[in-house]
Parts: structure tokens; sequence; C-alpha cells
């Protein structure tokens, strides 16, 4: 909590006014012990000692996490629902170590691909910076400062935590005190560099940056999933669910997004087969398809790995670790924008993998209607962590 606790005193010393701590609680794979007659915001809040959090969650879609309702028509609505209210959030906190990036530009778009699928706006990408320099030079050694500052902070507190469990009885009420002194100090520090990068135009400018990448990126999908010709285009089949059964609906969506990144590495139409199965895996109901006037195809020919190019249809394997392995599988970019986004994002793989769950997660009028009338019973509100 001591980082959802560092969110939102920063957003109060930068003049934000929070009058209610959120925390939005995605599914779980079970209630706490006896938690039965007692609410899970009750347990979290009280039990666990963060009286001032009110922490928001879908009780129904909690419920449909247990075993026995996995991959069910609700858990399957909930989950959907839940990863849309996760993308709303102004902070995500999750279990996974956050690793460096290892960035392995790529070339997958070439001139020829660029006029073959009529990519808007991607002649010479390289060139389209709009920032001026001082935006473009600054970025990387500002995020390097902001990082030198927050490791330090975190340096600083452990020790002063570790002296104080060390200190007599009388003196960690001291310690405590410049405890707190010290987190004030450096989140003025830390509210003196946002204010730089917004105050110098290079947040705009990122921002402005960002956008664009996005709609070129989203055009660029848009036109391989809704080719001139169906018949003659060149399509990637994903099976989904794939075996075995031990993979969840999240491990389903992991697998999606990788024959998403098959499909545009090679320049072909991602065609989902949904197979029968238990797990109910079908997105249609939530989500508008994936293409307009290419959804179906008869024949495929088994996944020849990176000589694919002259098979008209192939199929992507069930596993993840198809061989040989394709150089545009993590954690690689595109090398046309890749240098671009490095500029605008902290993350730039997360942004990437992204673009394609936007572009499939584009919600059907009715799921989108249920999403935002849950998220006003809810009370799912700005500023929130998710």
């Amino acid at each position: 909590m001591e980082v959802v606790d560092d969110f939102f005193d920063d957003l109060e010393v930068r003049g934000t006014n929070v009058t209610t701590r959120r925390i939005y609680l995605a599914q779980t794979t079970g209630c706490p012990p006896g938690s039965e007659e007692v609410s899970v915001s009750l347990y979290l809040g009280e039990s666990l000692g963060f009286p001032n959090y009110k922490f928001v969650f879908n009780e129904d879609s909690v419920a449909s996490a247990s075993l026995g309702r996995r991959g069910s028509v609700d858990n399957m609505k909930y989950l959907m629902a839940d990863i849309l209210f996760l993308s709303r959030s102004d902070f995500l906190v999750c279990g996974m170590s956050s690793n460096h990036m290892h960035l392995f530009l790529l070339d997958t778009t070439t001139s020829e691909q660029e006029q073959k699928f009529a990519f808007a706006g991607t002649s010479k990408p390289q060139e389209s910076y709009t920032g001026p320099r001082f935006h473009e030079n600054t970025d990387a050694l500002l995020r390097q400062v902001e990082s030198d500052v927050y490791h330090t902070r975190q340096f600083v507190l452990a020790q002063l935590r570790r002296l104080q469990t060390q200190a007599a009885s009388e003196n960690r009420e001291n310690f405590a005190n410049v405890i707190e002194d010290v987190k004030h100090y450096f989140s003025v520090t830390q509210s003196d560099l946002w204010r730089f990068r917004k105050e110098s135009g290079l947040h705009a400018w990122q921002k402005s940056e960002a956008e664009k990448l996005t709609s070129l990126v989203q055009n660029r999908i848009h036109a391989l999933q809704n080719p001139a010709d169906c018949k003659s285009a060149k399509k990637l089949v994903c099976n989904l669910p794939v075996p075995p059964k031990g993979r969840g609906i999240g491990s389903q969506l992991h697998h999606f997004c990788y024959c998403f990144l098959a499909a545009y590495g090679t320049q072909r139409t991602l065609i989902v087969n949904e197979r029968k199965s238990k797990m109910e895996f079908s997105t249609g109901t939530y989500f508008l398809p994936l293409s307009e006037n290419c959804t179906y195809t008869n024949m495929s020919a088994t996944w020849p790995g990176i000589s694919s190019s002259s098979s008209p249809v192939v199929q992507f394997p069930d596993s993840d670790k198809p061989k040989p392995r394709p150089n545009y599988f993590p954690r690689s970019l595109p090398r046309d924008f890749g240098q671009r986004l490095v500029k605008v994002h902290g993350d730039p793989f997360a942004w990437w993998m992204g673009q394609f769950f936007k572009y499939a997660m584009r919600m059907t009028e009715g799921f989108q209607e249920y999403v935002e009338k849950l998220g006003a019973r809810l009370g799912f509100e700005s500023p929130i962590v998710g």
C-alpha cells in the first residue's frame, strides 16, 4: 500500500483535491476466510488497517472468480468489465516485477508494405517529429533524474525504518516523525520535477505525440483487418481457447495478443477461430468484430515460422513459443516509430501491446452501456488506483 499512499500524496502536493482515496479491485480467486458475513471492503478497510481508503469492486465479479465458476459466461463478462475499469484507472499496482526494457527494434514495415496497405501518414515516419529538440533530448535525462530521486527516497526511508526498529521504544515516535518529514520533502522534490515537465511544455508535447502514434497504429491495424479484397488477402488464423485446460481467461488473452503480434509482424489479417469449449471465450457479445469484411476462412496451413510470406493462410500454433521465434515478439517495437515512442512513454512495450487490446476491445453499444451503469453503481471515480 505504500506506493498507493505515495500516489495520492503526490497528487495532493501537486494541488489535486483528493476527497476520497479509491482503490479498484479486480477479480481475485476468492474471499478472505470468514468473510461470508462481512463485506470484502470492510475486511480490507478495517481489518488490514486502511480505514481511509474506499475499496471499489464488483461483488458479482469476485464471486464469479471461484474455481467452480471460472470460464462461465458471467465470469467472462465481469472479467472484461474489470479489465476496462483497470484501463481507466489513474495508477496501476500489480504483482508482476518490472523488467528493464530490452528494446530490439524490428523492421517489419517496409516502404513497399506501407504502399500495399496504404497506411495513412506513414511515409518517412522517422522524420515526423513535431516537438522542438529540447523536448526530444530532455526526456531521457528527466526520466533518469525522476528515477534517481524515487530510488534515493526508497533507500533513505528503508534505512530510517530499519533504525527505527533498533531504537529504544521512547525514541521510535521521533523516528516516525522524521520519516514523515523526509517523505514530505521528497514529495515536494518530485512535484517540482513534475512542474518542470508540465510547465516546460514537455508533458503537452508527449501527450500530443502519444495521441498521434495511437492514431497511426490504430489506422494500421484497421487497414490490416479490413483488406480491400478479403479473398486474396493473406490471413493468420488464431484458435481460441487453446489447451491445456489449466489456461484461464487471462492466459487466453495473452495468447490472443501473441496472435495479433504475429498478424501484424507478418502483415496478415487476423481471423479468430472460436473453438467449442467449456470456457465461454466468445467476445462477440462484448466487443465489435475484429474485421468488418474478413472474419472467416476455410483453409489454413501449418505455421511455417518466419518464412510464411508465400502461404495465403497460416495457422498460429497453440503454443506461445513458436519455433523459430519471430523477431517481432516481446519485447520488440516496430523500428519505424520505436524511437518516437521511447521519447514519450515510460514503458513503450506496454503501450505497444496495449494498442492491440485497444483495437480488440472496442465495446458494443450494449456492453458499453452496461459498463457505464456498473461504474456509476460501484462509485468508480477519478482519482483511483487499480
